[in-house]
């Protein structure tokens, strides 16, 4: 899964993944479904990549399509090498009320248990 700080949040949440502060422009990769074998080594925890790195994502080796889920809906490609993603150089700018705090907002997306 290929986040940003600006979204994918509660559900990389469920995966393990970190919480990326929104002033931070970041990409996260979290494994989903990690596993290692002796055949299959994967990487288990949630990697933050900075501004300018590019991923590649790949169909596995014999084959030529991918499914990709975008905010929960899949779209499959035929006959591809390769898919890139990266974050845009252009920035958009929003208007942020002060009643309006990222911790806040945090708090009031997950369970608080001290309540």
């Amino acid at each position: 899964m290929v986040t940003t700080s600006v979204g994918s949040t509660a559900h990389a949440s469920s995966y393990g993944s970190a919480v990326i502060h929104d002033s931070f422009h970041a990409m996260q990769l979290v494994p989903v479904g990690a596993f290692n074998s002796v055949i299959n080594q994967t990487f288990k925890n949630p990697l933050i990549l900075p501004i300018n790195v590019v991923i590649n994502i790949s169909p596995l080796e014999g084959s030529d399509h991918l499914t990709i889920t975008i905010d929960g809906e899949n779209y499959n490609f035929e006959n591809i090498q390769k898919i890139t993603t990266s974050i845009c150089s252009k920035k958009i700018k929003r208007l942020r009320l002060n009643n309006k705090n990222f911790y806040k907002k945090l708090k009031s997306k997950f369970i608080d248990i001290n309540n």
